[in-house]
């Protein structure tokens, strides 16, 4: 081994013992490799992973991928393609649970869909009377740093469903699932109209990187 090219040594290494014997830069490197990069795709690999740990490049749009690194379009797509294939098959394997019996089955539902991307959604779990789930419904979309949304907005979604009763679930792009005061005061809002109209809000959960946390229903 000591005589190869980097290139080729990675290649034998990823061959011969499979993907994890490699370090990040090299797995990189890897999708990056192509006649225009060459010999560079190791060192632009490592430029890149200088700048964001594995989890924020996961999270990052390949627009902005292409400005923050210099990266090509194709390159950064090449990633955000990457990305998508282990989402797909993330979500293949936590396919939508039959019954949600605790806040534990919301986040293992909820982590493939939800953690890796660069805004916040907000998902609603329709239950039925026996708590099997009838339905996920995405509420609303928001940037970065929060949602735009209302109460009747999550109701009219659990009507529609024919809901007895539902779960909340958003991420925290920032890793930290640690509810903000502002989750607090929507959640309590929600919880409210939910009980005028007798369709319970049971839980709410959010979820990041860091893991999973419940919203109190007030």
């Amino acid at each position: 081994m000591a005589n190869l090219h980097p290139a080729a040594d990675t290649a034998a290494r990823l061959s011969e013992y499979g993907p994890s014997a490699l370090t990040n830069e090299e797995l990189l490197a890897l999708l990056f490799r192509d006649a225009s990069t060459g010999d560079r795709s190791l060192d632009l690999a490592r430029k890149v992973l200088s700048q964001r740990s594995v989890g924020e490049l996961l999270r990052e749009p390949p627009r902005a991928l292409s400005r923050r690194s210099g990266l090509s379009p194709l390159l950064s797509l090449r990633i955000a393609s990457a990305v998508e294939l282990w989402r797909r098959a993330e979500r293949e394997e936590a396919a939508l649970p039959a019954r949600i019996s605790d806040t534990k089955a919301v986040f293992t539902w909820a982590k493939p869909r939800l953690v890796a991307l660069p805004h916040e959604e907000l998902w609603m779990l329709a239950l039925d009377g026996r708590n099997n789930v009838r339905a996920a419904r995405r509420v609303c979309m928001g940037g970065r740093h929060g949602l735009a949304v209302s109460a009747p907005d999550v109701l009219r979604l659990a009507l529609m469903e024919g809901a007895a009763g539902f779960v909340l679930v958003h991420n925290h792009p920032s890793g930290n699932p640690e509810p903000s005061a502002e989750d607090q005061r929507f959640t309590e809002r929600v919880a409210q109209a939910a009980a005028a109209v007798d369709v319970p809000l049971f839980d709410h959960v959010v979820v990041a990187s860091g893991g999973y946390a419940r919203v109190s229903l007030g």
